[in-house]
């Protein structure tokens, strides 16, 4: 005769509709806790599943300056605290992965670039640069800070367009605030960065577009003296 083992009932947790009940009635300050907490307990891509679209219907269609430096300044407080670092043990199996931490890390690095180019397109050049300046610092420095992990990590990873629209904008913001002298030191990093980018100097073809007779005049006496190598000066 055959034993028939007993099935364990597998815990099916809070029930839906019970929880529902009792949270209409609830108070707002607890259900804000509850949000937070059940947030706080996602991975990544359940967040973007759950509140990417409620934060992006709520979020300024032109973001406020004002706001947005101070929404950079926290971003690369946090990435920089190792907020968004989260390191694994790389094998022959896992190499090609890459934490949900460094994917989120990279969208909100391309959303506040987006940003960023909409307040400088608006006028606002002194904090277009300034928010340009941090997140530029922030991406050349991801793959030796501890701020976000993968077997290879670059630039390539965030998703914007380097050439079009956000160097230009970075540059036409640059040359709107700034002396010769300053523009010329601002500008020069922007273009070794977009030299490792793609080797092509599409930055530098552009930026003499965009700079006044004095600033690139400055500009070619800083590249010549300083001996920055570029493709199209070469």
């Amino acid at each position: 005769m055959t034993t028939r083992r007993a099935t364990r009932a597998i815990p099916s947790g809070p029930d839906r509709s019970q929880l529902a009940a009792h949270l209409k009635s609830e108070r707002s300050g607890r259900l804000v806790e509850l949000v937070l907490a059940s947030f706080d307990a996602m991975h990544v891509a359940q967040r973007r599943e759950v509140f990417d679209h409620y934060l992006k219907t709520r979020a300024p269609k032109h973001p406020d300056a004002a706001w947005l430096w101070k929404e950079i300044q926290a971003f690369d407080r946090s990435s920089r605290n190792g907020d968004y670092y989260a390191p694994f043990d790389i094998n022959s199996k896992n190499f090609s992965e890459v934490p949900e931490e460094t994917t989120e890390w990279c969208s909100r690095t391309a959303e506040l670039i987006e940003q960023t180019v909409a307040i400088t397109r608006a006028g606002e050049h002194s904090v277009a640069v300034e928010c340009f300046g941090v997140l530029l610092q922030l991406i050349q420095d991801m793959d030796n800070d501890e701020i976000v992990f993968a077997d290879e990590i670059g630039s390539w990873m965030v998703p914007v367009s380097w050439n079009e629209p956000w160097l230009p904008e970075y540059i036409k913001a640059i040359s709107a605030v700034s002396t010769p002298d300053r523009f010329a030191d601002l500008v020069i990093p922007i273009l070794e960065f977009d030299q490792l980018q793609s080797n092509t100097g599409k930055a530098y073809k552009s930026v003499y577009g965009i700079a006044s007779e004095n600033q690139a005049k400055k500009l070619r006496s800083e590249i010549k003296r300083r001996q920055v190598r570029l493709a199209e000066n070469e």
